[in-house]
């Protein structure tokens, strides 16, 4: 049975987003049939030279057969500076030297051959959850950014001039034509004139 060297696999539920690179098209089909039976979308390419550099940040996990090369040149080649993607080599070589290096150049998980379906759900699920956290402390941080500029501004800012902020930006975020605030000891309002509205 021939393939593309890409193929898109539809997912039947929830899951990440995952390339195999494998060259054995058998085994990386028997592969991709697990993890779509398990959710996950999964796109298929036989070698590294057929998946655009850029295109690698559409994925959570690229799952890379690493036999036959350095594992630590294929984790370079994947997660280039700036790329968020996991990756999961797996070997032909139990190697334990190859297997730290590449896991010092940032692989999630490395595994010898043959994977059993359940260790590759497993080495899976980790690097999923590593994703999930890593995407949690981004959001986190920029949420606490904005915090922190925000109460650097709740420092300077008078009562009145604060209102004031805050009515322009009710205004500008519902799009309305007018807004007020009301306080014990502020008041402030904005109406829309004819020019603005």
């Amino acid at each position: 049975k021939e393939r593309s060297d890409r193929v898109r696999v539809a997912a039947n539920g929830y899951g990440g987003t995952v390339v195999i690179v494998d060259a054995a098209s058998a085994s990386a089909s028997a592969v991709a049939d697990v993890l779509t039976r398990d959710g996950h979308i999964v796109e298929l390419a036989m070698s590294l030279k057929n998946v655009d550099a850029d295109a690698f940040d559409a994925f959570d996990v690229a799952v890379v057969d690493a036999s036959g090369v350095e594992p630590v040149d294929v984790v370079d080649a994947v997660r280039a500076p700036g790329r968020q993607v996991e990756v999961i080599v797996i070997s032909n070589r139990n190697d334990v030297d190859a297997a730290v290096a590449a896991l010092h150049h940032g692989a999630s998980d490395f595994l010898v051959k043959p994977v059993a379906p359940q260790r590759l759900r497993l080495a899976l699920g980790r690097a999923l959850e590593r994703r999930r956290l890593l995407r949690e402390n981004e959001r986190l941080q920029r949420d606490l950014s904005l915090l922190q500029t925000a109460q650097r501004l709740l420092e300077h800012l008078e009562p009145a001039e604060l209102a004031a902020a805050g009515v322009e930006a009710l205004v500008g975020a519902c799009a309305a034509s007018s807004a007020a605030i009301w306080s014990k000891d502020i008041r402030a309002a904005r109406h829309l004139s004819d020019d603005e509205a």
